[in-house]
């Protein structure tokens, strides 16, 4: 996929991908690498907070979602 966003996109245009893996996320920065410039990656952490009259908190227990973003400039 990388090979064909690179031709599609005029200079200076961003390839991003959205991985919830980090292994999925390193092989997209690795093959980015190969034909962008300025390649980085992200990681992204959702947690659900408890919201009350006296207080704002991230909630003790819950399911926390972490997904990887890479960006690639051309």
């Amino acid at each position: 996929m990388i090979p064909l966003a690179h031709a599609a996109l005029k200079e200076g245009g961003y390839c991003v991908g959205y991985l919830p893996n980090v292994e999925q996320a390193k092989e997209f920065f690795l093959e980015a690498q190969k034909s962008f410039r300025e390649v980085f990656m992200l990681e992204n952490i959702v947690r659900e907070y408890e919201v009350r009259d006296f207080g704002v908190r991230p909630k003790h227990i819950g399911l926390m979602h972490t997904a990887y973003l890479v960006f690639a400039r051309k």
